[in-house]
């Protein structure tokens, strides 16, 4: 016998094995290893077996990943498919075959430098149907392999002779009826089935390539909902292309009202069905669409004669109510038998792993807690902890980690570089940094998308498939060591923010420059000022800010906030250490804000009164030129949820900003009888790097929305306001705010108004699905008969849960509140003191259960919150 390439056997050669080995599934076939070879994987080191007289008598797909943690060569990381063999083979070919196999993949092992083998064997392969099923395959037993995975929570986690049971739920509908099929569901998804079918839903199959991209298209709403990674649709595409011809995948579409709200995706082989993928629009979750279509696979493949249903794994020993364990226990609902995933690996390089051994066995040997003090869990007072800021400007810290409700930095300051080992708990990382003693290695990186570590290693393609969690604009420290935890890593895998293990206790080191990464994101590139020529836009030749901020745009991610998933990780890790509560940055923990502005621009007035009535009781704020038509008497009788800002033209003379800037402000302040304290330039007119910041403060100006694209772009990174920090390094009161989208999106950029309805609903769903965020809205009054879509886009959002809107003053008045609260530590919990009256003021917290959020009563002065947090007292 002999092994030979996969590239030197054909297609018809290989898939005959398929067709005649009981080894075999769809996932051994020709076709599906060209699919993991162009979406999924390194290198494919798919081998055949010769027979003596060069018979072929095996097949055997095979892969290399390179997963930044580790080098696996496997037979399908979530595609299972192992060694298969004709069936006429005598015992003694078998055991020669299965020796020469195992031989050529630990020598291929050795040969590429991987640290690890996992090899499975499908569940729907007829043999493993059978009564001559292997449930320990031969690999365990003659060759070294562990049995079974280790799956956490978080995903898998390879340690050494560490497994938990993974229980694929196969329907068995052999002989089986409806009725008793439908018996078999547990009660909840009975119940669910009959709502779907009451509420309308039906099903549709796909028969055309087309259908693919309604598949896409939903898939991207359900994603945008579960932080699912999506792969590219020309897999979709490649594998309907590929199988469907044969009948051997199938797509079926959930209808409602005609509408097509869920999919499926199966494939099918030898009488089996798999489930591969499915999707739903979340909007239409409370129809059951989940439990409807899966019970419609099940239904239909046993009219149609196949014999068995393959759902997936479940995973019972994992934390219940884990993410992990929710999705699994779904596949629960349907009746199927549980049966074992046939899987395991062999460690070549052991030792790479004792860190994720040691970090297993003491979670799993943790004691149950019976009563968590939940605000206070980590430390009674969070006074105990030690941070060393290192090239961090402390007060620039404790203003970014405000900006995302942290309000007071919780720990104690190390001025000493390393007290490590003693006391310091967080440790800001610079190249000065010494961790050699440590067993530490630092590096400086260049890289740019930095991943977390738990997403990564469940990825089907990592650092291809998955999103970044940030964007780095600079260069970046990473970590390199044996008691190194990553918790972000850099497309190369290497970590960039870490636990280091030491000495009993966990030390947080963070190799980000956080100072310097979020101002440049929120402020722009102070250099562009000097390297840029052309700094108009919009077909306009006056400079706008936007070519700061150009270089910094992630083309494919550009309404990522990436600022505040920085921000954010920082509060909530800070706030995890500590004890320390957060507080909610919008009124009464809102998820969105709506902000809905209109530059005046000499509008006619009853262009005013035809707004106002389309949009209702919603705030405005009209920003006014000193040109307006508008009177004191047209401004006196304006509705209650009208606000008036300044809208300074400077267009004809930019060198006069400043006087003109103040003039302007004392004509609308004096026509208005308001304190305007809010603007937006004419023409969003900009100076150089923070240039009209000394106007805006000479002016009593606390926020400006003068930063735009139009079309829903995050360009500086940041769906949030955050005070400015000017060139000389002092931090200004003056508040900047994006203006995330204006009518200059039909105008300027020639969209639709439905095509701007649905970008703005998607950066909606983004912020629902990740962090806080408020949306500024310009929509000229003079343009109202041209956007009536787009105005009702913005209404509707503002009416949607979780959402509030507001007024720039009203949020401005928010701001200062927030600016006015401080928080105390005491024996007995925390203390919130302020010199205003407080209202809408949220909370939140860490408890066993996760984060919870707790709306105070109103209060001034201040309000104590104990230990439990039930009890407030003024």
């Amino acid at each position: 016998m002999k092994i030979v390439s996969y590239i030197e056997v054909s297609q018809v050669e290989w898939n005959n094995i398929c067709d005649l080995s009981d080894d075999a599934w769809l996932f051994h076939r020709y076709e599906w290893i060209k699919i993991e070879e162009n979406f999924f994987i390194q290198s494919n080191y798919s081998f055949a077996i010769l027979s003596d007289c060069g018979e072929l008598i095996g097949i055997q797909p095979l892969y290399f990943h390179d997963l930044g943690f580790e080098r696996l060569l496997d037979s399908g990381i979530h595609r299972h498919t192992g060694l298969a063999l004709l069936n006429n083979l005598s015992p003694k070919q078998v055991k020669l075959a299965r020796k020469l196999a195992m031989d050529h993949i630990k020598r291929l092992a050795s040969q590429i430098d991987v640290d690890r083998i996992q090899l499975n064997s499908h569940n729907l392969a007829p043999r493993n149907l059978s009564a001559q099923r292997e449930e320990i395959p031969f690999w365990v037993y003659e060759d070294g392999f562990y049995l079974g995975l280790h799956f956490t929570e978080t995903g898998f986690i390879p340690v050494p002779g560490m497994r938990s049971c993974s229980a694929d739920q196969i329907v068995h509908l052999k002989n089986a009826s409806t009725e008793e099929l439908f018996q078999g569901l547990q009660d909840s998804c009975q119940r669910a089935v009959k709502k779907a079918i009451k509420n309308g839903l039906e099903i549709e199959f796909a028969d055309a390539p087309s259908h693919i991209d309604s598949y896409y298209k939903i898939a991207q709403l359900s994603s945008e909902r579960t932080g699912e990674v999506l792969p590219s649709i020309d897999y979709f595409k490649t594998i309907f292309d590929q199988f469907y011809p044969k009948g051997q995948c199938v797509m079926l579409f959930a209808l409602y009202q005609g509408q097509r709200i869920g999919a499926l995706l199966l494939l099918i082989d030898k009488g089996s069905i798999s489930f591969i993928a499915g999707v739903s629009d979340p909007s239409f979750l409370s129809l059951r669409v989940n439990d409807f279509m899966h019970w419609s696979v099940i239904k239909w493949a046993n009219s149609e004669g196949h014999h068995t249903y393959r759902l997936g794994p479940y995973f019972p020993e994992i934390p219940k109510d884990s993410p992990a364990e929710k999705v699994s226990r779904f596949k629960k609902k349907f009746g199927g038998r549980n049966t074992t995933i046939i899987e395991g690996s062999y460690f070549c390089k052991p030792e790479k792993y004792i860190q994720n051994g040691i970090k297993e066995i003491e979670l799993l040997c943790k004691p149950k807690e019976t009563v968590i003090n939940e605000l206070n869990k980590t430390e009674k007072k969070h006074s105990e902890k030690t941070i060393f800021l290192g090239n961090q400007n402390e007060t620039s810290i404790k203003i970014i980690l405000r900006s995302y409700g942290l309000i007071t930095l919780p720990f104690q300051i190390s001025t000493n570089d390393f007290l490590l080992g003693i006391q310091t708990d967080v440790v800001f990382v610079s190249e000065k940094s010494d961790l050699s003693d440590f067993g530490v290695q630092i590096s400086l990186n260049l890289e740019k998308e930095i991943f977390y570590l738990s997403q990564v290693k469940k990825a089907w393609n990592p650092f291809k498939s998955i999103k970044p969690i940030y964007h780095a604009l600079l260069p970046h420290i990473t970590f390199v060591g044996e008691n190194i935890e990553p918790v972000w890593v850099n497309e190369k895998g290497q970590a960039v923010i870490a636990w280091l293990k030491h000495e009993n206790k966990k030390i947080l080191l963070i190799g980000l420059n956080v100072e310097e990464e979020i101002i440049r994101h929120r402020q722009g590139d102070p250099s562009k000022v000097i390297e840029t020529a052309t700094k108009g836009g919009f077909g306009f030749a006056h400079e706008r800010a936007n070519y700061l901020f150009e270089d910094q745009i992630h083309p494919k991610y550009s309404t990522y906030p990436w600022a505040d998933y920085l921000g954010f990780f920082l509060a909530e890790t800070f706030s995890k250490l500590s004890g320390c509560p957060l507080i909610e940055i919008l009124p009464n923990g809102a998820k969105g804000t709506v902000i809905l502005t209109g530059d005046d621009d000499q509008a006619f007035l009853e262009k005013y009164d035809q707004q106002l009535k389309m949009i209702g009781n919603c705030p405005i704020t009209y920003l006014l030129v000193p040109q307006t038509r508008h009177t004191q008497e047209t401004l006196t009788k304006m509705p209650s949820n009208v606000e008036i800002g300044l809208h300074p033209d400077a267009l004809e003379h930019p060198e006069q900003y400043d006087q003109l800037c103040t003039e302007q402000a004392n004509f609308i302040r004096q026509l208005s009888g308001k304190p305007i304290r809010t603007l937006r330039n004419h023409g969003y007119l900009h100076k150089g790097y923070i240039g009209h910041l000394k106007a805006w403060e000479e002016n009593d100006i606390g926020l400006s929305v003068n930063y735009s694209k139009a079309d829903g772009t995050v360009m500086n990174g940041s769906l949030l306001p955050m005070r400015i920090k000017s060139p000389d390094g002092r931090w200004s009161n003056h508040y900047s705010l994006l203006t995330a989208f204006g009518d200059g999106i039909i105008f300027a950029l020639n969209w639709t108004e439905k095509q701007a309805a649905k970008r703005i609903n998607q950066l909606a769903r983004q912020i629902e699905s990740s962090v806080s965020g408020v949306l500024v809205f310009n929509l000229h009054p003079q343009n109202v008969d041209s956007t009536g879509d787009l105005h009702k886009a913005v209404i509707l959002l503002s009416q949607r849960a979780g959402w509030i809107a507001l007024g720039l003053d009203s949020y401005l008045d928010w701001l200062y509140m927030l600016d006015s609260i401080h928080l105390e530590s005491t024996d007995q919990g925390f203390l919130l003191k302020s010199n205003q009256l407080v209202q809408n003021l949220a909370i939140r917290y860490l408890t066993k259960d996760g984060w919870q959020t707790k709306i105070l009563p109103s209060w001034s002065k201040q309000i104590h919150l104990d230990t439990s947090i039930h009890n407030l007292t003024k």
